[in-house]
């Protein structure tokens, strides 16, 4: 629902996935299921050419400069999110990214990150089919636990 900021900037309410059955259990599948529902319906529109998906709990210090470009995108590189950290994880890179595109996933989240719309747009639905298709595999669930639709935006934008 909306609340006080939402006079101050721009709101979109999504519905949130049906907790234990929808979400696999998983409540941080709302955010990929969220951002394409939200672009599905025309709700997020933004004038900006350039979008910034950050959580609740980022503190910004000082002012972000936009540091992406066209197809580039900006984000935290996470130390435990490393691709090639053993042979499960490597394995599970192979399955889901593919032979070709393995190599390319990056150590990075869906937030922080800063990208432009047009990018945002062509990794949304991956990012989410992604993100349900590693919490159905028992393995991949295991193997990145409350990392896992991290993994899902990683392994979509690679």
């Amino acid at each position: 629902a909306e609340d006080d900021l939402s006079s101050r900037m721009a709101t979109v309410v999504v519905r949130e996935l049906k907790r234990g059955s929808e979400d696999l259990g998983f409540v941080v599948l709302n955010r990929p299921h969220s951002v394409l529902e939200a672009l599905e319906r025309g709700d997020l529109r933004v004038q900006e050419g350039y979008i910034l998906i950050c959580e609740t709990d980022h503190l910004f210090l000082k002012p972000l400069p936009n540091l992406a470009s066209s197809g580039e995108a900006v984000g935290y590189p996470f130390h435990y999110m490393k691709p090639t950290r053993n042979a499960v994880t490597i394995a599970l890179m192979r399955r889901y990214a593919g032979e070709a595109h393995y190599q390319n996933v990056q150590q990075v989240g869906p937030s922080p990150v800063l990208m432009d719309v047009a990018s945002l747009v062509r990794v949304a639905r991956e990012w989410r089919d992604v993100s349900f298709a590693l919490k159905r595999d028992p393995e991949a669930d295991a193997e990145f636990g409350w990392m896992l639709e991290m993994w899902g935006y990683s392994v979509a934008c690679a």
